[in-house]
């Protein structure tokens, strides 16, 4: 008979295996369901058009809408030793908020949903944002499109959120970052300017 120890363990590792497929550009998120977490309970930047899957590990769970954006679904899925596998797809940016219905006190989580559309951009340079190459094994080179002679605020984070880099850049130059004393995986670069940010997503490949 497992113990609740060897679940976590099993957790953590289909969590290391899986937190990342591929399909195109779109990014599967994979949020494993066990006694008694959501795990990771928080994704803070899911790109509209992105898949949420949550895996079974372990126990009788359900992944259950609270909040959702305007105009999202909402939805109600079993995750047990049936029904091991549930898929959401993405498209309305805001924040999602769910729980297990069994555990409704204990299981609670939530993913953001970004854009990779500034507001207020329209077909003009100040809405590009290019970043080369990508995927990388270390440098990205970052190319902002705004408005010449303005300063631009650069930040990159990780999949956590967590800030990695912080800068004021001149919108009409060229910056490069170095990832390579990073781990593997997806970052996100936003670029805020007098027209309005942008969050390109960035894959790190080690």
């Amino acid at each position: 008979m497992k113990t609740k120890s060897s679940y976590m363990t099993g957790t953590l590792i289909v969590l290391l295996v899986m937190i990342f497929s591929f399909s195109g550009f779109s990014t599967k998120w994979v949020v494993t369901v066990a006694d008694f977490q959501f795990t990771p309970s928080s994704l803070p930047n899911v790109i509209s058009g992105d898949t949420i899957r949550w895996v079974w590990v372990s126990g009788i769970h359900t992944t259950t809408s609270t909040s959702v954006p305007g105009g999202a679904m909402t939805w109600d899925q079993p995750i047990d030793a049936t029904n091991t596998v549930y898929e959401y797809h993405a498209t309305v940016v805001g924040t999602y908020n769910y729980y297990c219905m069994h555990h409704p006190t204990t299981m609670i989580a939530s993913f953001t949903v970004i854009s990779t559309t500034p507001a207020g951009i329209g077909n003009n340079s100040a809405g590009i944002l290019r970043i080369y190459p990508n995927p990388t094994s270390g440098q990205i080179t970052i190319i902002p499109g705004s408005s010449q002679g303005k300063m631009d605020i650069l930040i990159v984070r990780d999949l956590t959120g967590r800030t990695i880099f912080s800068n004021t850049i001149s919108s009409d130059q060229q910056y490069i970052i170095d990832l390579s004393a990073y781990p593997g995986g997806y970052y996100f670069v936003q670029l805020t300017s007098d027209a309005g940010t942008m969050t390109r997503k960035v894959i790190l490949d080690k």
